[in-house]
């Protein structure tokens, strides 16, 4: 199975708060079936951040023998103004999709309008990226 929404990176947004808590729900998550995970923190981050994390996480988890894949990935929040230079931020290296695919993790804040989200689905559109869409709200 995989995982596609873990916030497993520690220090990174408001999922893990350390490497000993990563491997922790990593455990977790092997227990429930998973295999394979998607680090999809929060896209606000800096990248830096993100690579230095995802290198010390995965040398963990192989130290560890945990057997789980790890992958690059984020969540993206969207609302307009996030969504700015949503094509540069994928060219340059700044924004992950899922695993390398042409998917994305996108939340849509509670606060969007309608306006909004036809402005993210133009501009995924144009990046040609597909949508996983979460934290559904009704």
């Amino acid at each position: 199975m995989i995982d596609v929404h873990t916030h497993i990176l520690p220090c990174i947004d408001d999922g893990s708060k350390s490497v000993e808590m990563s491997l922790e729900m990593l455990e977790m998550a092997r227990k429930q079936g998973v295999n394979d995970a998607v680090c999809s923190s929060h896209s606000w981050g800096k990248l830096e951040d993100y690579e230095e994390n995802f290198s010390t996480l995965q040398k963990a988890v192989v130290e560890n023998n945990i057997p789980i894949k790890l992958y690059k990935g984020n969540e993206l929040a969207c609302a307009e103004d996030r969504v700015v230079n949503l094509t540069e931020r994928l060219e340059n290296g700044s924004l992950y999709t899922i695993a390398g695919t042409d998917y994305i993790l996108i939340e849509f804040l509670p606060w969007i309008t309608t306006a909004e989200v036809l402005y993210v689905v133009k501009e995924l559109q144009k990046a040609r990226i597909k949508a996983s869409g979460n934290h559904a709200k009704i």
